[in-house]
């Protein structure tokens, strides 16, 4: 009996060794096994059908409102300032009257030389009349040509004097027209130079009137975009400041450079348009201009960020039958939002993967989003 208790204890020890070395081995197995490959995971692209499309190039400049028109205003008489019936803001109808001088003293000059020419008429009146009569008494041989003459030449200073004070009359109307000066234009008054009563010199400045209903976006250009520009040209025009925006065209493009920034410059007219809004714009504002360059009608267009450079080719991967198929294309003109014209290698139709995957590779599998 105690050997058959022995022989059992022996046999089970043996069989747990056995587990344990079994254990033990399947660990080791699991740990130094080799690992299965990876499952390939294929890119994951976009696609978009290629098709023909219209292609505008726009220039964007930023520029200032100015006048078309602008008049400043001195005096051409000397006086105590009567009358300035208009403000710094407000605007004026062509011919409404803007300032006014003291007319007094010019008032009498002119009366005086109206009075002193009337006199002066009369004298020639009664020369001529005296003249006259004294050549009738010459020819019957009464008086002696030495006072024909004599009447002659006073005749001919009394004519003299008669021209002197109708021109100094003429003179003297004109600087009393002058104490009055009249809107050339409808515009606004932009500054005014002077106060009330103050008087004035003859040359001085005295207040600044610009067209507020014929407006000019004045554009600086960098010099390299001088030779893409043109008269004619197709514009947009609009100031952030009002929301509006008016369609124009490139009407002037100064021939000189501004000799500091180097840069050109051109000018565009704004539209006759006198809504209520548009009447707010302002000479001094600030003004974006569009001016398009370049317009095609037909023609395939790509994302930027589909284009990719292999060593000196530029081209495309297109999607086929599950696969990204390399393809060399020759772009063009590049839009304001980052599309690229390709005027050669593809076709309408094709489907572009338009995905900037860096795995992507000629033949490669690729999934479609």
């Amino acid at each position: 009996m105690k050997r058959w208790r022995t022989g059992l204890q022996a046999v089970l020890v043996a069989i747990l060794v056995l587990t344990l070395i079994a254990l033990v081995g399947w660990r080791l197995y699991r740990v130094t096994r080799p690992l299965p490959p990876p499952q390939a995971i294929h890119p994951l692209v976009e696609i978009q059908t290629l098709t023909v499309q219209a292609l505008e190039l726009w220039a964007d400049y930023v520029g200032t409102v100015e006048a078309r028109r602008r008049a400043s205003v001195s005096a051409l008489v000397g006086g105590r300032l009567a009358e300035l019936p208009r403000r710094e803001g407000e605007t004026v109808s062509k011919d409404e009257l803007l300032i006014r001088l003291d007319q007094r003293e010019l008032r009498a000059e002119r009366d005086r030389l109206v009075a002193a020419l009337a006199g002066a008429a009369a004298e020639v009146v009664f020369w001529r009349e005296r003249l006259a009569a004294e050549e009738s008494l010459l020819g019957q041989g009464a008086i002696s040509r030495l006072e024909v003459d004599t009447t002659r030449r006073i005749l001919q200073t009394a004519e003299a004097g008669h021209r002197e004070k109708s021109e100094a009359l003429e003179v003297a109307r004109l600087r009393h027209s002058h104490a009055e000066i009249l809107a050339p234009f409808a515009g606004l008054i932009a500054r005014v130079h002077i106060d009330p009563e103050e008087t004035v010199g003859v040359g001085q400045p005295l207040l600044e009137l610009v067209s507020h209903r014929e407006l000019k976006a004045v554009i600086p250009v960098p010099q390299n975009d001088l030779a893409a520009l043109a008269v004619g040209q197709e514009a947009r025009l609009s100031v952030a400041a009002l929301g509006l925006d008016w369609s124009a065209q490139v009407d002037r493009l100064h021939p000189d450079l501004d000799r500091q920034s180097r840069s050109g410059t051109l000018e565009i007219f704004f539209g006759n348009d006198f809504s209520t809004a548009a009447q707010q714009l302002r000479p001094g504002m600030a003004v974006r201009a569009r001016i398009l360059q370049a317009r095609i009608a037909d023609t395939l267009l790509v994302p930027g960020a589909a284009l990719r450079q292999r060593g000196d080719e530029r081209g495309v991967f297109l999607y086929r039958d599950g696969l990204a198929h390399w393809r060399p294309v020759a772009p063009g003109l590049t839009a304001a939002d980052g599309r690229v014209q390709i005027s050669a290698g593809l076709a309408p139709g094709e489907q572009l993967i338009i995905t900037p995957h860096p795995e992507l590779a000629d033949a490669r599998p690729v999934r479609v989003r």
